[in-house]
């Protein structure tokens, strides 16, 4: 328990270094208040409409698809996503909870602004959420107004935590964990109250099922956090953890419609071949991350270490008050958790494994806890020694301390001196953030000038394909002269992403089964585009196309060339079988793309993670190039997930649609239902026999969507009911006196 001297000091530091209560809480408000402005101001230049250049043109592109969905009447997350890897159901893949609110509200609002104005009002007042659950553990205000004041001014070495260059248009376009970055703070913080008070469980379980659905990484911190917060406290262990597992359980179930999905299609998602075993997935391991963040290059890159400073001095506060405060001692375990799984693979190897959907998890994203935990721990180091130095001002001599206790320029003199050891502090960090915001806000300009120009050029011709379809668009990729190809700074393949057309081309987006073989098209061998459903090649108007191909138009740098033979469907021989599974599927294509075989209408069927393969329908037919059909014609939209084609066939041979292989497939042969087949690189197909037929592919989603949002929205209930009778009983667990203390003060 908190000694009374504890507890007192509690109270000071609750309203501010020797402020009154209604000055502390003044000065506080103000602190957040300037900190909010300042990133409303300087990061106005998000709001501009511009191409992105980052992922942010994947996620503006969820948002518009979400929308049209919508408005449709259709669910998105059971909805076929057409335009990247070929396709998958990427809403479902994916963390797509944000793109579906902000997909709403572009119901109202244009969805691409929407997009933008999200970006800019999560980015700008973040801090709200760091002041919050720094209160929330039941720090002062003085240590909570730090922390929200260090908030945006975080710079590591990756750039991918919690700092602008995740965000930001010359950044990494991280925008789905900008959402969870608002609520993992949130999370944390009512984690730790519940597990004392369980009139905040229903608090606890919405931040935390929240999280775990705006962001995955992110929502192992949440849960994560529930758990080991259940380690400290003032009530008794057994009362502590079963409080965090009925936390734990209601959160999971209120979780159920993100999470199962997952799990029950995980088979059918691929595994980012090309990222397996770098420090993207396997993350920087303990030597290079200690380095980092002994220099201070974790939370103070190329700068005077700031940020690092406080922490290591909040750090020895907390440890000095380890056995009486235990949010300092939630705070240091959760900051060395995180430290310690952010090194991943690289360190414990197989290990790492032991976390479910380990071979999916981007291990260097959970240093995201590191700086969440060391960004509230800094606050209190600011806070204490702005304490220490004004106590040692006060301590020359009674006389000094009633002159600054008690009389008006006194205390204005204490909180000037409060104020320029702010300054002092932020100082570095404003000139730093100044310079990269000036930089970004130029560069976004400089993009807008660019599409006004080369824009205009890159126009009819993105309008002639979105006019005509029948097929998707390749304009280079990031492995060859696609990534020089541009209109300004952002490269056709990510330019022609904001237009909604369908493309190959723009690599490993999603988790698709053919994004990995799609890293490997060869765009020198004829056979692959008709392979992959390509029509249209978007080149730069000097260079020859490698295949034959009709020139449409050219306007300026760019022009447009159509393939007489492409369709979404083909009709192919399958000529024997390949063994695959979700992370290698790109590497046993590569050496069927470079080959004859596509050219000659010939794949091989697929047993995929050791299931049967489809039955060949033609054998030692190597080197005969007889077509064995021909599409007659096809009709129907990818984007309502359903095709059709009017097929004539020489010999019993698969139909195969040009999109990746799901179990969602569903196909019809002359009305009749007929079993989907996976055949390479990774496409749907059936096999049909000889003569003319009429072959239909439906997509149909997750169907167990409306009996998981049943059973979380029971979670959610049962998570109320818990909270509202611990507020109506009268007898209830006895918070400890620091939580009185905090709870009073909110």
């Amino acid at each position: 328990m908190e000694s009374a001297v504890d507890i007192r000091d509690s109270a000071t530091e609750a309203v501010g270094v020797g402020a009154g209560p209604n000055d502390g809480r003044v000065l506080s408000y103000l602190g957040l208040a300037a900190v909010c402005a300042y990133g409303l101001w300087k990061l106005i230049p998000e709001l501009r409409a511009v191409t992105y250049l980052d992922d942010s043109s994947m996620h503006e592109q969820m948002v518009r698809f979400a929308q049209a969905r919508l408005s449709q009447g259709h669910l998105p997350l059971t909805s076929w996503f057409p335009y990247l890897g070929e396709g998958s159901p990427h809403m479902l893949h994916y963390q797509s909870l944000p793109a579906m609110i902000v997909g709403a509200i572009g119901l109202i609002i244009d969805p691409n602004f929407a997009f933008r104005l999200s970006l800019y009002l999560l980015l700008s007042l973040w801090p709200i959420s760091i002041y919050i659950s720094s209160r929330l553990f039941g720090f002062g205000r003085l240590a909570a107004t730090c922390s929200a004041i260090l908030a945006p001014f975080i710079v590591s070495v990756p750039g991918v935590g919690y700092e602008q260059n995740a965000y930001v248009w010359i950044g990494f376009g991280l925008w789905a964990q900008l959402f969870a970055s608002w609520t993992l703070p949130l999370a944390w913080g009512y984690s730790f109250k519940a597990i004392e008070n369980p009139r905040y469980v229903i608090h606890s379980v919405i931040f935390i099922s929240l999280t775990v659905a705006f962001h995955f990484e992110t929502g192992y911190l949440a849960l994560i956090g529930a758990a080991m917060f259940s380690l400290f406290g003032n009530s008794r262990w057994k009362v502590r953890l079963s409080r965090s597992l009925v936390i734990l359980a209601l959160s999971f179930g209120a979780s159920l419609w993100a999470i199962v999905p997952l799990i029950a299609d995980g088979k059918w998602a691929g595994i980012n071949q090309i990222l397996n075993g770098t420090y993207f997935e396997n993350g920087y391991g303990a030597r290079q991350t200690m380095a980092w963040l002994i220099s201070g290059a974790a939370f103070d890159h190329s700068r005077f270490p700031v940020i690092s400073i406080a922490l290591a001095v909040g750090f020895i506060y907390c440890l000095s008050k380890w056995s009486k405060l235990p949010r300092c001692q939630a705070l240091v375990a959760m900051f060395a958790i995180s430290l310690i799984i952010s090194f991943g693979r690289t360190t414990f190897h197989s290990l790492a494994n032991i976390f479910p959907g380990g071979s999916d998890i981007f291990y260097r994203r959970f240093f995201l806890g590191c700086d969440l935990s060391g960004l509230i721990i800094a606050g209190v180091g600011v806070e204490w020694l702005a304490k220490t130095i004004i106590n040692e001002i006060q301590s020359y001599s009674p006389e000094a301390n009633s002159w600054f206790s008690k009389t008006k320029i006194g205390k204005l003199v204490r909180v000037l001196v409060s104020v320029g050891i702010g300054v002092i502090v932020t100082t570095p960090l404003l000139i730093q953030m100044g310079n990269y915001d000036r930089s970004n806000a130029a560069t976004i300009d400089a993009q807008i000038q660019s599409e006004n120009i080369e824009g205009k050029q890159i126009a009819p011709i993105l309008a002639y394909v979105k006019a005509h379809a029948g097929g998707r668009v390749y304009a280079g990729m990031p492995s060859n002269w696609g990534t020089g190809f541009r209109v300004g700074y952002v490269p056709v393949f990510k330019y022609i992403e904001a237009f909604d057309i369908p493309e190959v081309g723009y690599t490993l987006r999603t988790a698709s089964l053919m994004s990995n073989p799609e890293y490997y098209f060869n765009d020198q061998n004829l056979g692959n585009y008709a392979l992959f459903g390509i029509k249209y090649l978007l080149y730069p108007s000097d260079q020859a196309t490698p295949v034959p191909a009709k020139l449409v138009m050219a306007n300026g740098a760019y022009a447009l060339y159509e393939l007489s033979q492409s369709s979404y469907f083909q009709i192919d021989d399958i000529v024997g079988d390949v063994e695959a599974n979700r992370g290698d599927l790109g590497t046993e294509s590569e050496g069927y793309l470079n080959s004859s075989l596509p050219s000659l209408h010939q794949v091989y069927g697929i047993a995929f993670e050791g299931s049967k393969p489809p039955t060949p329908t033609a054998k030692n037919i190597f080197g005969v190039d007889t077509i064995p059909g021909k599409v007659i014609s096809e009709s129907g939209s990818l984007s309502n997930g359903e095709m059709t084609a009017d097929v004539s066939l020489s010999r019993t041979a698969a139909v195969v649609l040009s999109a990746s292989y799901d179990t969602g497939w569903q196909v019809t042969v002359d009305g009749k239902v007929s079993q989907s087949e996976m055949v390479s690189p990774a496409l749907v197909a059936v096999t049909v026999s000889k003569g003319d037929h009429l072959v239909t592919f439906t997509y149909v989603g997750f169907s167990d969507y409306p009996l998981l949002f049943a059973l979380s929205g029971l979670s959610f209930a049962a998570a109320t009911f818990i909270s509202v009778m611990y507020v109506k009983r009268k007898n209830y667990d006895k918070p400890s006196a620091g939580a009185i203390q905090a709870s009073s003060e909110w």
